[in-house]
């Protein structure tokens, strides 16, 4: 099964949305562990702290057109969403 990190934004009106251009998705190995996925989404941002201030983002299972979301960090909190 195919997994991916799709990062989030502020925009101008202060709502949180999708990030846009090629930083904006990291594309994950999904043999690895839920728990190692969300270290590797961490990771991905601290090595893009200088150019894009993500903070948010979700991991989605499935491909880019049809996936759901299995976790997110939102309000700086981790929630799991759902179990693999």
């Amino acid at each position: 099964m195919k997994y991916f990190v799709q990062f989030k934004t502020i925009d101008l009106a202060g709502r949180l949305t999708d990030a846009l251009g090629s930083d904006g998705i990291f594309i994950l190995d999904g043999r690895n562990e839920l728990g190692t996925m969300v270290q590797d989404a961490y990771d991905r941002m601290e090595k893009l702290r200088f150019v894009k201030k993500y903070k948010f983002f979700e991991i989605h299972k499935g491909d880019l057109r049809h996936s759901r979301i299995i976790y997110t960090n939102y309000k700086g909190k981790d929630k799991k969403l759902w179990s693999i």
